[in-house]
């Protein structure tokens, strides 16, 4: 229980659970924990033939065969230490940027899409905050749907609200489908290339 008074959002509650059916008649469990003595417990997405587990130090990968799990331990994905810059992800920046680095990103992540201006500032939220910026500008200038636009948007955050509702309420609330974006419509290139 959470002290509403302390709350910006008068909100009772710290932890909570819903369960959610899917539209193809499965089931999702989504737990959102904010006052826990574990630490940070990130995600587990459970298959019939693989999983992926992730904690805050650890993330392993689970493929079924013959039986049995086959586990290997994919922490690095996690590593949000920084990319340094080489002629592999140079991209469009000066050369004179060999050696740099951008910061508070994993070395999955495409850093070649980033302008100069990005290079050596922090990031946030495993470095999403820099690549959502550049996709915004690049949508603006180009016509085209960011990869998380709108209809996105709306599919990741309307779970959530339809849980806080159905529990506020004790009983269970219908998640609302906002649809696709129209027919049509154009998408951003992931590799479209940035200019420094």
């Amino acid at each position: 229980m959470f002290r509403p008074e302390i709350s910006a959002w008068k909100n009772p509650w710290s932890n909570q659970s819903a369960l959610f059916r899917t539209s193809d008649g499965g089931m999702a469990r989504i737990n959102e924990f904010r006052r826990i003595g574990a630490g940070e417990s990130r995600m587990s997405i459970l298959g019939t033939l693989g999983a992926y587990e992730e904690q805050t130090a650890q993330a392993v990968w689970t493929v079924l065969g013959a039986g049995k799990g086959k586990h290997e331990d994919v922490s690095w994905v996690r590593a949000v230490d920084g990319v340094e810059i080489g002629e592999h992800n140079l991209g469009a920046l000066p050369r004179e940027f060999i050696g740099r680095k951008h910061i508070g990103v994993s070395r999955l992540a495409p850093v070649e899409r980033l302008p100069k201006e990005f290079v050596g500032l922090q990031n946030q939220h495993e470095g999403s905050h820099q690549f959502l910026v550049v996709d915004f500008l690049e949508a603006c200038l180009s016509g085209k749907l960011p990869p998380n636009h709108a209809w996105m948007a709306a599919r990741y955050n309307a779970p959530g609200i339809a849980a806080l509702e159905s529990c506020k309420r004790g009983e269970p609330v219908k998640v609302p489908d906002f649809g696709l974006p129209p027919a049509g419509a154009s998408f951003l290139d992931p590799r479209y290339p940035m200019k420094p």
